[in-house]
């Protein structure tokens, strides 16, 4: 299932790789995540129906800080506006739960609808990485985005999304 959704145009298009996976790949992959001690994969269940992945990765504890990446690939749900959900439940996480100050993404210069949920949650752009991607036959830039736990808190008040149930394993 993941490794479909990874080889999904409209998901790849805003990935910073663009794979070619075998099933081989895929449990390739799969070993390599399952051994990482700095990150975390899940599956985004909605009404107990898997529709996207989200990723933290780099997790950096002595500084507090991690990376995350997500992407919702059943197309009827990206529809639905899921992702502000996702976004909210995913910062609560991260903020409340297992206490991190802040939490950065990538995000291609092209990819409007990522840029503006993660200004919109209260991300920063904190910088720019010109041409840092190869991407569709053309160099891309990368924007890096950031968020602090007390920038979160303040956006966290004037929220009105559901927090997604949530299961974790611990």
């Amino acid at each position: 299932m993941v490794m479909n959704w990874r080889m999904l145009p409209e998901v790849t298009n805003f990935m910073s790789t663009d794979p070619k996976l075998t099933l081989d790949d895929q449990i390739k992959w799969y070993d390599k995540i399952s051994k990482d001690q700095n990150a975390y994969y899940f599956i985004i269940e909605y009404e107990n129906i898997p529709i996207g992945y989200f990723s933290i990765a780099n997790i950096d504890i002595v500084n507090k800080h991690c990376f995350w990446s997500w992407y919702i690939a059943n197309k009827d749900m990206r529809e639905k506006k899921i992702g502000q959900n996702i976004m909210v439940t995913f910062f609560d996480l991260v903020f409340y739960k297992w206490r991190f100050n802040k939490v950065n993404t990538d995000v291609l210069s092209f990819n409007k609808r990522g840029k503006h949920l993660n200004l919109k949650f209260g991300a920063k752009i904190e910088g720019i990485f010109r041409e840092h991607i190869f991407k569709n036959g053309e160099y891309v830039d990368m924007l890096r985005l950031a968020i602090l736990k007390e920038e979160w808190d303040v956006i966290r008040e004037h929220i009105k999304y559901p927090n997604i149930t949530t299961v974790w394993t611990d």
